[in-house]
C-alpha cells in the first residue's frame, strides 16, 4: 500500500483563489465578516474606518463582542481550509449558523494586503494572529482583556471614503435581517470628527398606503404541496366596491402545487431524466416539491406613479406614495439575504415575465403581468427545510438545478393569483366607467356663442363680460381635458392590444405555412389519395392477398395497414381541404347565414375527422343572422379541439353545441361529457381564459384565450360551471 498524500498550496494562491477571486465586490466581502461575527454570538459590531498609527493609510476594523478564539480554534478551523465547525443552529443563541463552507475567512484577502486579528475566549488568553498572504504568525497577548475578536484590515485594496457609508449601511440593511446583533458603521476623520450610521430593519412595521398599496403573504408547506396566500389592499377607493364583485380590501388562495405545476415539472422531469413523460407520476412530482421544501414571504406591490387621469378612471385611492418601497424582491436563508439575490438582480425574472405578456391592467383579454419596478419583498428559506436549493461554492448566487427552478414556480403561481385578483377588479371598474360619459358637458349652448365671439372679428371684444370669459374658459379647459384623455386612452388601446398582436402575427405565420403545405397536398390530392390502391395491385401480382390478409400480429399485416393508411390520407386530405376553404377571404367578410346551416357547416367537418365523438347541434330564435363566419369557426373549432384534446383517451365524447339567437343577442351554450377542467381551475373556472394557460403537456394555452378573446370582439362575456359534470361554458354576445 503506498504513501498517503495532501495537497500543499502556497498562501498567496488561497488567497487569490479564494478571496481576491472569490467576492465579486467588496461590499459582500465584509458581509462575510458580518456573518462570521453573528455565527459566534456577538451582540454588537462596529465597522470602523480610520487612519493607521503605523502607515498612515486607511484601515477597516472590525470588531465583535462574540466567542472570540483560542489557540485551538485558530490552528484546528482558522487556519484550515473548508474547515467548518458550524452546525445547524447554536444551542446557546437561538442563531441559525450562516457559515458552512469554511472560506468565508478569505474575504480578508479580498479587502486588504495584510491583516492583525486580535481574539480571546472567555476567561482564557488572548491571541495575536496576522498574515500578509504569504505567511501566517501567532502569538499570545496579554494585552486583549475583552472577550470577542478586532480585526483590522490594513492596505485597503478598494477606494473607500466616507462617501461609502451611507451606501455600505443601505447595502447591510438589505442584506441583514436580524435584530439580535446591532452593525454600527464609523467614518473617523483625522480632527476627531465622525460619520456614524446604525444599520436597520428595512422591512420592520411596513404601512399600507405609505409603503405600499397591496400585499402578497405567501406561506409554502411542502409537506402537502399546499400554496397559501393572503393580499391585503388599499390601492382603490371605496366606492370602487360597487363596480366590481371582489373584494376590494382582501383575498385569499390556497392551491395545490401538484395540480398547478403538473405540467411544468413533468417537462423539468423529462428534460433532466430523460424519462418518458407517461412514466412520470404524481409521486414522483411530490416527492420534488417536498424537497423543495417549506418556506414564506411578504411581497409589496404599488405603482411608481399615477396620472391624475388614471387615478379617476380607475378609482386610485392614492397618487403618490411617501415612503414608496423601491428595494426588489430579496432572497434570505435566514438572517442573511444570498449575494445577488438581495434585489440587484431580477432572480424572479419579473422582466421576462411581463414582456412575453405586456397587457395593461385593464386589457379585457390579455393577462397582466407585475412589473419589476412594481414589486418588492422578500422570501425566506432556510439552511436546513431548503437544502436542496444549494448556494454557489463561493456563495455568490444559487444552483439553477430543478429544486430552484420549481421554488420559482411556485412563487409564479402566487404571483399569478395576485395578478389575476388586480386585474379582476381594474377591468370590472374599467367596464362601468367606458359606459359613463366621464367629461359632462354644459347646457347653456349659449357658451358655444360666447366662444364664436373670438373668433368672429367683427364682434367687438367689450361686449364680452367677466362672466363670459369664466365660462369660455371652463369651456377651452373641458376641450383640453378632452384631449389629454383622448391621448391617454389612445396609448392605453396600444399597449392592450401590443401582446395581442404579436400572438397573433406569430399564429398568422404559422397558419401561411400550413396553408402553404396543404396546397402542396392539394394539388396532388388525387396522386396521394391513389397511392395504397396501388400499392395494393402491385402486391397483388407477386402474393396472395387471402394469405397475406392472414398474417399476425397486426403490425405486420400488409393488407390491415394499406387500408390504415388509406383512412389516415383521407383524413389528412379532408384537413388540406379545409384550412384552404376556411382561409378564402370571403370567410373573414359580414354576409347573410341561415345560423342552423352554418353550425353545421363547421361541426360537418369535425364529425368526418372524428367518428368517436357524437355532435348534438340545436338552433332557436331567429336563424337568419349577419356575422362574419370565422367568429363562429375561430369559437367552436376551439372549444370542440379543447373537448378532443383533453377526452383523448376516452372511447365515446359527445359534445352539445346550443344557440339561441334573438334582437341581435346571440346565446351559445356549449357542453361536453368528457372529464371536465382539471383541478387547478375548479375553483377559478374564469382562469383558464387567460393567455397560455393549460395543463396539457404538449399545449400550447392559446385555444381558450382565442374563444374568450373573439366573444369579447362581439361584445360579450362568458361563464364557466366549474362544478358541473364535464365541461360547461355560456357565451352572450352582440351581433
Amino acid at each position: 500500500m503506498g504513501d498517503k498524500l495532501s495537497y500543499i498550496v502556497e498562501d498567496n494562491i488561497i488567497a487569490e483563489i479564494l478571496g481576491r477571486n472569490n467576492f465579486s465586490t467588496k461590499e459582500s466581502a465584509i458581509l462575510e465578516l458580518v456573518k462570521n461575527a453573528y455565527d459566534a454570538g456577538a451582540n454588537d459590531l462596529k465597522l470602523i474606518f480610520k487612519k493607521s498609527n503605523r502607515t498612515g493609510r486607511l484601515m477597516l476594523e472590525i470588531i465583535d463582542d462574540g466567542s472570540g478564539m483560542n489557540i485551538n480554534d485558530i490552528k484546528q478551523a482558522w487556519m484550515r481550509v473548508g474547515k467548518s465547525s458550524r452546525d445547524y443552529m447554536d444551542s446557546n443563541t437561538g442563531r441559525i449558523f450562516a457559515g458552512s463552507k469554511g472560506i468565508g475567512r478569505f474575504a480578508l484577502a479580498r479587502l486588504g494586503e495584510s491583516v492583525d486579528m486580535y481574539t480571546k475566549r472567555k476567561n482564557e488568553v488572548g491571541y495575536h494572529w496576522m498574515t500578509n498572504w504569504n505567511s501566517s504568525e501567532i502569538s499570545s497577548d496579554d494585552n486583549i482583556s475583552n472577550q470577542g475578536t478586532k480585526i483590522q484590515i490594513n492596505n485597503l485594496r478598494d477606494k473607500w471614503s466616507n462617501k461609502n457609508i451611507a451606501p455600505l449601511k443601505k447595502y447591510l440593511s438589505k442584506v441583514y435581517r436580524d435584530s439580535r446583533m446591532q452593525i454600527t458603521i464609523l467614518f473617523m476623520f483625522e480632527n476627531g470628527e465622525n460619520i456614524e450610521e446604525k444599520t436597520e430593519l428595512i422591512w420592520e412595521n411596513p404601512k399600507i398606503g405609505t409603503n405600499y398599496l397591496e400585499s402578497l403573504s405567501i406561506t409554502y408547506d411542502s409537506n402537502n404541496h399546499k400554496l397559501i396566500g393572503q393580499i391585503y389592499s388599499d390601492e382603490f377607493k371605496d366606492s370602487a366596491s360597487k363596480m366590481t364583485n371582489q373584494n376590494i380590501k382582501e383575498y385569499s388562495f390556497e392551491l395545490d402545487m401538484i395540480d398547478e405545476l403538473k405540467k411544468d415539472v413533468v417537462e423539468l422531469i423529462h428534460g433532466q431524466d430523460d424519462i418518458e413523460k407517461k412514466d412520470i407520476t404524481n409521486e414522483m412530482i411530490g416527492t420534488l416539491l417536498k424537497e423543495v421544501g417549506s418556506f414564506k414571504g411578504e411581497l409589496y406591490f404599488s405603482l411608481n406613479n399615477v396620472t391624475q387621469i388614471d387615478k379617476e378612471r380607475y378609482e386610485y385611492k392614492h397618487d403618490t406614495l411617501s415612503e414608496r418601497f423601491n428595494r426588489g424582491v430579496i432572497l434570505y436563508r435566514n438572517a442573511f439575504s444570498i449575494d445577488s439575490f438581495e434585489g440587484r438582480t431580477d432572480w424572479l425574472e419579473l422582466g421576462k415575465r411581463a414582456s412575453s405578456s405586456p397587457a395593461a391592467a385593464s386589457h379585457p383579454t390579455g393577462s397582466w403581468r407585475v412589473r419589476r419596478n412594481q414589486l418588492s419583498g422578500y422570501i425566506l428559506i432556510d439552511k436546513v427545510k431548503n437544502a436542496y436549493i444549494e448556494d454557489i461554492s463561493n456563495r455568490q448566487g444559487i444552483v439553477q438545478n430543478i429544486h430552484f427552478t420549481i421554488f420559482k414556480s411556485i412563487i409564479d403561481s402566487a404571483l399569478n393569483e395576485f395578478e389575476g385578483y388586480r386585474q379582476s377588479i381594474v377591468r370590472d371598474i374599467r367596464k362601468i366607467k367606458d359606459k359613463e360619459d366621464l367629461i359632462p358637458v354644459t347646457k347653456e349652448v349659449d357658451i358655444e356663442n360666447k366662444i364664436d365671439k373670438f373668433i368672429d372679428q367683427s364682434e367687438s371684444i367689450g361686449e364680452i363680460t367677466t362672466q363670459d370669459l369664466i365660462e369660455v374658459k371652463n369651456r377651452i379647459l373641458e376641450y383640453k381635458n378632452k384631449i389629454t384623455d383622448i391621448s391617454n386612452e389612445k396609448k392605453e388601446v396600444e399597449e392592450n392590444y401590443r401582446y395581442e398582436a404579436q400572438l397573433l402575427n406569430v399564429l398568422a405565420t404559422l397558419q401561411l405555412k400550413i396553408s402553404s403545405l396543404s396546397h402542396e397536398l392539394h394539388n396532388n390530392r388525387n396522386t396521394i389519395a391513389a397511392n395504397p390502391q396501388k400499392i395494393e395491385d402491385a402486391l397483388k401480382i407477386k402474393y396472395d392477398w387471402e394469405e397475406l390478409k392472414a398474417v399476425k400480429p397486426s403490425s405486420r399485416n400488409i393488407p390491415l395497414l394499406l387500408k390504415n393508411l388509406e383512412k389516415d390520407l383521407e383524413k389528412v386530405l379532408d384537413l388540406s381541404d379545409t384550412i384552404i376553404d376556411e382561409n378564402k377571404k370571403e370567410r373573414f367578410e359580414p354576409k347573410d347565414y341561415s345560423l342552423s346551416e352554418l353550425i353545421e357547416e363547421i361541426v360537418e367537418k369535425w364529425r368526418i375527422q372524428y367518428n368517436w365523438v357524437t355532435f348534438k347541434t340545436s338552433c332557436f330564435g331567429e336563424n337568419d343572422i349577419t356575422i362574419s363566419y370565422d367568429y363562429l369557426m375561430i369559437i367552436l373549432d376551439n372549444l370542440i379541439l379543447n373537448s378532443i384534446q383533453v377526452n383523448e383517451g376516452k372511447k365515446v365524447l359527445e359534445i352539445s353545441i346550443n344557440f339561441d339567437y334573438n334582437e341581435g343577442k346571440l346565446l351559445l351554450e356549449y357542453s361536453d361529457n368528457g372529464v371536465g377542467l382539471d383541478k387547478k381551475y375548479k375553483k377559478n373556472p374564469s382562469k383558464i381564459l387567460n393567455v397560455h394557460e393549460g395543463t396539457r403537456e404538449d399545449g400550447h394555452g392559446l385555444g381558450m384565450w382565442m374563444v374568450n378573446n373573439t366573444v369579447y370582439k362581439l361584445n360579450g362575456n362568458i361563464s364557466i360551471n366549474g362544478e358541473s359534470e364535464g365541461f360547461n361554458l355560456k357565451a352572450e354576445m352582440q351581433i
